[in-house]
């Protein structure tokens, strides 16, 4: 993943979220879970931070498990799972893992390359939302080279 195109993920998710009215925290982290960016928008708060990891590194660490390319979707996929019954997570989680929209995989030629996660927002649907501009501005860049 270049770091260009981490970095304009993580403007454009941050830039989204703002002119929606809301402060959040963008993150973007490899397959193995180190940062490639991170950016705190204006007035988000502090717990952002851990989260928007926590859901880049759901996202890319279960999507390809999954064969998915979100959060939201690896909650549906577990959730549906007897093992676990009703609730994704298992007795003991693992931590850094959360299964809350907002994590998005950047996925080329079946490839994942990275995860982006975004926190902040009232809604984890609106996350999402900010994280879909983050990884298409990541795409654009990735695509122009």
């Amino acid at each position: 993943m270049p770091s260009a195109a981490a970095a304009e993920a993580v403007k454009a998710a941050v830039q989204t979220c703002k002119r929606l009215g809301y402060n959040v925290t963008v993150t973007v982290v490899n397959p193995d879970g180190a940062l490639l960016a991170v950016l705190r928008g204006d007035g988000a708060t502090p717990h952002t931070i851990e989260n928007s990891f926590n859901k880049a590194y759901t996202a890319i660490s279960l999507g390809p498990i999954q064969q998915v390319d979100s959060t939201a979707k690896i909650y549906d996929a577990m959730k549906m799972n007897p093992g676990f019954g009703t609730w994704p997570l298992p007795p003991n989680p693992i931590r850094g893992f959360t299964f809350n929209p907002g994590g998005l995989a950047i996925i080329v030629n079946g490839s994942y390359l990275a995860g982006v996660g975004v926190s902040g927002a009232p809604k984890g649907t609106i996350d999402e939302q900010c994280a879909f501009k983050g990884r298409e501005a990541a795409m654009a860049v990735i695509q122009s080279r």
